[in-house]
């Protein structure tokens, strides 16, 4: 096939390649003879006059060539295979430009053949951008790589820097033949006005001419913005127009005129049975965007009852048994016009430099992709020393994120410094190879200045200097080091004309200090010489009425780049509102946000300027833009509703909350109908996780009223505005004053107040209960607090033996201490307790190691300040006691409270000896004595005592945690022993940590209120005798003169042993006072730095 093809062009076009022989001839014995190796980068394209070629007819599926791609390491030449058969290289060919479907000529070798074909493809498959005849290469990789043709001696003017797109060559051999568009129907298209800001709502081609036979300049897609001055209707498109920043006028077709030919589908009964012919999706919606619910199979069948047409498919439609109607997708609808597509092969891909220094660099390919799979990645490598003598096809190696990886040094490039070109492409699994996209680097030699610091060290800053996460000036301050300090470094490099130290940081990042400035006479005759090439591309993003992002890319500038600075202003009132923005690095972009409140809240057109601020501190001025901020129609919506309404208090429900305009905060203004508004509070709604907004309102924050409350609703938008937005009313009607009392569980131990009906209009706090016996007057009254027992009952335990042991008439009277704090008296009554018929006395007894009392089910071991335990009781933990407050605890701990696994148990008495005394060594005896008892007085000793503690290991003060305690307790047999208010009674301060096991009983007393002491009627209060220290009233530090011999310890003990001695009359300075082990004693350093101990 491929040489028939070829026998038949070379008599076809014998003429032409006659004409053109002699070039070919001699091109090829260059490179034949001469050895030199011609590259991908150095084709030279010979453009053919148009007046000599001819139409091709035949099947373009033969047009193969051999791509030659660069030289193994054996120096022998390597081709890539695109197509399916090979030609000798020095066999002649013909090209077939595949826009024109024309011959364009035949080369001496297959490199010749590439370049003529490159020449008429100007295409780019995976990227926007234009690459204009006067602009520059920039350094940053682009997404698909464009080459340019060099041959400009035996170039038609026009086209000296021809640009083509190795994708769309590498794309595929066989030809397609262009979607005639003459065989269409008018349709009408968009009114645009003549000039204005359009958005592309597809993928576009670019040409410079309208017409669609003219070729193709680049692509823009769909979401590009573009400002154009002209529209125009011609070759059956409507055109948009405008010149481009190289001056050349551009034409995008937008709306086409016509319409191509619809395709026939079927013709289907309004209802029946239908079978289907291949797979298709069934939704609950007639729209392609609806999700999928589940499949019919090829051959299924089903009953429909009506046909349709929507979004530009046919559907069937049926009821399901379920009861919910179905759509099902059968095809393309007549109404939809079907364009034909040509299928793109999707090549993405990013070259990015690393880690440069005077020996090389490393190249990092990022978003790599390839529609027709990757088998190998290239990255060819060359300076521009001497054409491409020592390029290196480099094979990159995958790293574990997907990205690749070359390492590249000067060493293996002659040791050359200066610009090297980086190119990259794709073996795809089709054997094919494609160019993806290129840059370029400059690897500066160190100056002579730099040149004495060595590879890796320590260095000792002379300046402050700052530290940075990349080797660029303009790259963002991390810290910085002062004058002095000093680091290890393992890396010396060169970057943005300057020296860099960099070194990895403990957290992993490396670092990089700028050092030195690179400013040797060469680089200055070189940066002299150096044309000023700057690029960059403004793009809207994120557009909003209230702003939008301005992202900058395709950043560069020769002369180095400090900061990127974007003025912005609106057309309002000229540049009153102007903004210079500082850009920040966005990936590889810049980025800016632009808030119009930030603008003075202006809509209309905004201008966007771009400026760098190059190293030497010139502002220099890139490109503009402009885009425009419409104002949005203001809708708002919100309802209220009141919820959970009682006599003092109700909810407000903000709901479906919303404002086009923005929402700042959500106020809610409440007051009562009496006397106007008095009383009016703006509340602020809390949002709630539903979306929803709630306050509550209570009465006594509006002084208490009832009546009619007026609640109303305003966003505050987030320009600041207040805006109303609807309202309601309430009404809080007065309750009436309620509670009943009646007396149970009558014994001569005491009786059960049970009080019911508890309601006050003004809200309830407390419920108290004071009882007396009417004997001996009120010289027994105790106030009780009833404890509640929901339904608006609440209970009061009352024993004989909290009050004295008295018989007879008791009087019970119940208060109610409200919520705004008055307290106010309900209802009173009394009943009688009889004295018990036999002689029934409980007494404390001693065993002669505890004290204890005999409860209404077990012997209650006794331990307070009057009833101390024997020091050589030694029980250790109460088994039964450990294990209920194991349970307990664990219980606490899984209901979410601060309770940790610690706590303090069973201590012995010389361990209590020692926790007192340390107490009394920091805050003095008395205050000890109010939260530590003296060894001997504790109930830790009893082994039937625990402290808890709270996550952090701290003793339980978490008041949730606490209170829990304090009402639950006794469902494990404990009670809290030292409550608050009790000090008096059990001698020691509030504990709310400490718990006492007691066993059954714990719960009646719980339910009393009474400490132990009260409920079992045992001496309590503080210690019967006083321990007085004679501590002849020293100051905390000073000079002391022995009136005795005294001996020098090493420890405040009596038993320690004596190290040395002071003799009457002897002086000595002390810095501290302290009592410990029955003495005073006074404490010093010694000359040796130890501390010594004196007992005066």
């Amino acid at each position: 096939m491929k040489g028939n093809f070829l026998i038949r062009e070379r008599q076809r076009f014998s003429i032409r390649k006659y004409t053109f022989g002699a070039v070919s001839v001699l091109l090829g014995c260059v490179l034949f003879f001469g050895g030199q190796r011609v590259l991908a980068e150095e084709q030279n394209s010979v453009c053919p006059q148009e007046t000599v070629a001819e139409e091709v007819k035949e099947s373009a599926e033969g047009a193969i060539a051999d791509v030659y791609l660069g030289t193994a390491e054996d120096n022998q030449l390597q081709t890539v295979e695109i197509g399916s058969s090979e030609v000798s290289i020095s066999e002649q060919q013909q090209t077939y430009d595949t826009d024109t479907g024309q011959s364009v000529g035949d080369g001496t070798t297959a490199d010749v053949v590439l370049s003529e074909m490159l020449i008429q493809t100007e295409t780019a498959v995976t990227d926007s951008f234009e690459l204009s005849a006067e602009s520059e290469k920039p350094e940053t990789a682009d997404n698909s790589l464009q080459l340019v043709s060099s041959l400009e001696e035996t170039v038609d003017p026009v086209q000296t820097r021809t640009v083509f797109n190795v994708n769309d060559f590498l794309a595929e051999s066989n030809f397609i033949s262009p979607v005639s568009l003459s065989e269409s129907k008018m349709v009408a298209s968009g009114s645009l006005p003549n000039q204005g800001n359009y958005v592309y709502t597809k993928r576009t081609e670019v040409k410079n001419e309208p017409k669609l036979s003219a070729r193709t300049e680049f692509y823009v897609n769909a979401g590009d913005k573009v400002f154009y001055d002209q529209l125009i209707t011609a070759d059956g498109y409507q055109w948009i127009s405008y010149l481009s920043y190289s001056g050349v006028r551009r034409y995008a077709a937008i709306s086409e005129q016509t319409s191509v030919q619809v395709p026939k589908i079927q013709s289907l009964a309004s209802q029946g049975l239908y079978t289907f012919t291949k797979e298709v999706t069934v939704k609950s919606e007639p729209k392609q965007s609806a999700p999928v619910q589940f499949v019919f199979n090829k051959g299924e069948t089903i009953n429909y009852d009506s046909v349709l047409d929507s979004d530009g498919h046919q559907w069937l439609s049926y009821i399901s048994y379920s009861g919910i109607r179905r759509y099902v997708d059968i095809g393309q609808s007549i109404k939809s016009a079907i364009k034909p597509q040509i299928t793109e092969n999707k090549v993405t891909g990013q070259l990015i430099i690393q880690n440069k220094t005077s020996e090389g660099f490393e190249v990092l390919v990022t978003n790599v992709s390839d529609n027709n799979g990757i088998v190998s990645v290239k990255v060819p490598v060359w300076t521009v020393n001497a054409g491409q003598d020592d390029i290196i096809w480099y094979n990159a190696s995958k790293q574990n994120n997907g990205d690749y990886r070359v390492a590249v040094k000067i060493s293996n490039h002659k040791n050359e410094h200066g610009t090297y070109n980086v190119h990259l492409y794709y073996v795809e699994n089709n054997g094919k190879t494609v160019g993806v996209a290129s840059t370029h680097t400059n690897v500066a030699a160190v100056s002579t200045v730099a040149s004495a610091i060595p590879s890796r060290g320590s260095y000792r800053f002379t300046k402050n200097v700052d530290v940075k996460n990349q080797p660029r000036l303009s790259a963002k301050t991390e810290f910085t080091f002062t004058k002095g300090e000093a680091i290890n470094y393992d890396r010396v490099l060169t970057e943005d004309n300057y020296q860099w130290l960099s070194y990895v940081s403990y957290s992993g990042i490396r670092r990089y200090i700028p050092i030195i400035e690179n400013t040797t006479d060469d680089k200055k005759i070189i940066n002299s010489q150096t044309q000023v090439t700057r690029t960059g591309n403004i793009a809207i993003h994120n557009q909003t009425s209230d702003g939008f992002d301005v992202i900058i890319d395709n950043i560069f500038d020769s002369k180095g780049i400090q900061s990127v600075k974007v003025p912005v202003w609106s057309v309002r009132n000229g540049q009153d509102d102007l903004i210079w923005y500082d850009a920040v690095r966005h990936n590889n972009n810049y980025k800016v946000t632009v808030k119009r409140s930030n603008h003075k809240n202006d809509y209309g057109d905004y201008y966007i300027n771009l400026y760098y601020v190059e190293n030497d501190n010139q502002l220099a001025g890139i490109v503009s833009a402009k885009t425009t901020l419409s104002e949005p129609q203001v809708v708002r919506t919100g309802n209220l509703s009141i919820q959970n309404q009682s006599s003092d208090r109700f909810d407000v429900i903000v709901s479906n909350v919303s404002d086009s305009r923005g929402i700042r905060e959500v106020k809610i203004p409440v007051w009562t109908d009496k006397n106007g508004q008095d009383d009016l509070i703006w509340y602020n709604g809390h949002r709630q996780n539903d979306g929803n907004y709630k306050i509550t309102v209570n009465r006594s924050s509006h002084k208490n009223e009832y009546g009619d409350y007026h609640v109303h609703l305003y966003y505050i938008e987030n320009d600041g505005q207040t805006v109303g937005i609807t309202s309601t009313e309430v009404t809080l009607s007065e309750p009436k004053t309620s509670g009943t009392i009646a007396i149970e569980d009558k014994s001569s131990q005491g009786f059960t107040v049970v009080i019911q009906n508890v309601s006050s209009p003004v809200g309830i706090q407390a419920v108290k209960v004071p009882v007396w016996s009417t004997q001996g007057g009120q010289d027994d009254l105790i106030w009780y607090d009833a404890v509640n027992q929901g339904g608006g009952t609440y209970k009061a335990i009352v024993r004989t033996s909290a009050h004295q042991n008295s018989y007879g008439e008791y009087n019970i009277h119940l208060y109610y201490v409200q919520r705004d704090g008055t307290m106010m008296g309900i209802v009173a009554t009394k009943t009688i307790v009889e004295a018990p018929k036999t002689n029934e006395k409980r007494e404390v007894t001693y065993n002669g190691s505890y004290y204890s009392i005999q409860g209404k089910y077990d012997q209650i071991l006794v331990v307070n300040k009057n009833y101390p335990l024997s020091p050589t009781y030694n029980p250790g933990e109460n088994g039964t006691a450990k294990a209920a407050f194991v349970r307990m605890r664990d219980d606490m701990i899984k209901q979410g409270y601060n309770v940790g696994y610690g706590y303090s148990g069973f201590r012995s008495y010389s361990t209590q000896a020692e926790l007192y005394q340390s107490y009394v060594n920091r805050d003095g005896q008395t205050a000890a004595d109010r939260y530590s008892a003296r060894p001997g007085y504790s109930e830790h000793q009893t082994g039937l005592a625990y402290d808890l503690t709270d996550k952090s290991g701290a003793l339980l003060e978490d008041k949730a945690a606490s209170d829990w305690l304090r009402k639950n307790a006794h469902k494990y047999g404990f009670v809290v022993r030292y409550q608050s208010g009790k000090e008096a009674i059990t001698g020691f301060m509030e504990e709310p940590w400490h718990v006492r096991y007691i066993g059954k009983e714990a719960q009646e007393i719980y339910e009393s209120g009474l400490s132990l002491e009260e409920y079992y009627g045992f001496k309590g209060g503080n210690y019967s005798y006083a321990q007085t220290l004679n501590n002849n009233s020293l100051p905390s530090q000073g000079s002391y003169t022995f009136t005795k011999r005294s001996s020098v310890k090493a420890e405040a003990k009596v038993s320690s042993p004596e190290l040395a001695y002071y003799d009457k009359g002897n002086t000595v300075n002390y810095d501290k006072v302290l009592f410990s082990d029955g003495c005073q004693w006074i404490s010093y350093i010694a000359f040796s730095g130890v501390r010594r101990y004196i007992a005066i």
